[in-house]
């Protein structure tokens, strides 16, 4: 079993990376920020927060929450009588499934102490879910921030943690300025050397859309193509998909394509349906997950832009933070990567 220590102490997150031995750090003071650094450096870690419970304002404050159906039978959880509430999303008539979400409340001390995530059908027989089990719980209501910032460990250098997975390694491709051999103005997010090398070949792929058409990548000989691997379950992800989506409709009478590969992973979730209510309209092509892995996709969202001969030109894991901007909103990572986005393509289609 894989051993991890992440921490934010209410300004700084930091992740140990024993097998790297590397301390990653990042300035986090809001929780949208702690949870893309979690799920970005820290995966494991972020598997065991009930991410649900502690992004709104209050516990229960999310939109997760707010349709209590029923209580139900006590249980007892780690030696614990707990309450179990649950609360229902809203159904969607063209979904076979909804999504109830059931908590297990301690009688005593009001912590939650098993969180089930449940997609059941008309009858509430659930199909498939996701259970966290918080067990050994303690509180100290006089515990300081300090409490929860991690020491560097001695020889262990600390590195700044980016939104883009190349800062783990504290190395860049010696292309991440010249791409595929032009340097092109105003991008700063580089290329992530452990992805395919720029001015390589693309390798092909076949895959359906989600009407069962065959697209295949050498369909798009002769225009500059946008990969975009991503996952329904993936926050970054999500959080990315505007800014795909308006490069997609600012190019789109162009010779450019953009392309959303979902790679699931073996978890649950339906791409189709997720891009339709969402309104994004770009090409969608399902089952990636081996694409994924011959694009080297270590982490999702993975981009690529591949030039007009089929070549690769750039590449990146996760997101970008604009330079010089201190605690970064979401909201400004989304236009910084459209930005980085449209000047990449740009340079590629005044490319002769």
């Amino acid at each position: 079993m894989r051993s991890f220590e992440t921490a934010n102490d209410g300004i700084t997150s930091r992740s140990i990376d024993t097998d790297a031995r590397v301390v990653l750090e990042r300035a986090d003071k809001d929780r949208g920020g702690v949870f893309a650094f979690f799920e970005n450096f820290a995966k494991d870690a972020s598997n065991a927060v009930a991410w649900d419970l502690s992004m709104a304002d209050k516990a229960f404050g999310s939109e997760f929450f707010k349709n209590p159906t029923a209580l139900e039978a006590s249980r007892t959880i780690d030696g614990v009588i707990c309450d179990p509430v649950t609360f229902a999303m809203p159904r969607n008539e063209r979904e076979p499934t909804s999504v109830l979400r059931r908590v297990f409340i301690g009688r005593e001390d009001k912590l939650p102490r098993r969180i089930e995530v449940l997609h059941v059908e008309a009858d509430n027989n659930p199909v498939r879910g996701a259970i966290l089990e918080l067990r050994n719980l303690k509180t100290d209501d006089k515990a300081e921030n300090a409490t929860f910032a991690l020491e560097a460990p001695d020889g262990f250098p600390i590195r700044p943690a980016r939104l883009t997975r190349s800062a783990q390694s504290g190395k860049q491709d010696q292309a991440a300025d010249a791409l595929a051999g032009k340097a092109v103005q105003g991008v700063t997010w580089q290329h992530d050397g452990k992805l395919l090398k720029p001015g390589t070949q693309a390798p092909a792929f076949s895959l359906k859309d989600s009407e069962g058409n065959t697209v295949k990548l050498s369909d798009f000989r002769g225009k500059v193509v946008l990969l975009d691997f991503w996952a329904t379950w993936c926050p970054p992800c999500r959080a990315s998909m505007p800014a795909v989506q308006r490069v997609h409709e600012k190019f789109k009478d162009k010779d450019v394509v953009v392309i959303g590969l979902a790679a699931q992973l073996g978890r649950p979730g339906d791409p189709t349906k997720f891009k339709k209510d969402n309104g994004y309209t770009y090409l969608g092509l399902l089952n990636a997950d081996s694409i994924a892995r011959t694009y080297r996709a270590q982490a999702i969202p993975t981009f690529y832009v591949i030039d007009k001969q089929g070549n690769i030109v750039w590449g990146a894991m996760g997101l970008s933070t604009p330079p010089g901007v201190q605690n970064p909103k979401m909201d400004d990572v989304v236009k910084h990567v459209e930005d980085q986005f449209t000047k990449l393509i740009e340079a590629q289609l005044a490319a002769k």
